[in-house]
């Protein structure tokens, strides 16, 4: 779980690593931006 949208992260992820969805939140009681980034692990990449 994140606060705001966390592109520079994302773009930042290594290799043989993806994101598979950003969905934004609605938390009660809290003001601000939070997102639940789900980030998976793919197969090895060939060289």
């Amino acid at each position: 779980m994140k606060g705001q949208r966390p592109d520079a992260e994302i773009a930042a992820l290594p290799p043989g690593w993806r994101v598979e969805t950003v969905q934004p939140l609605a938390v009660p009681g809290l003001e601000g931006d939070r997102h639940l980034v789900t980030v998976t692990r793919g197969p090895a990449e060939a060289a």
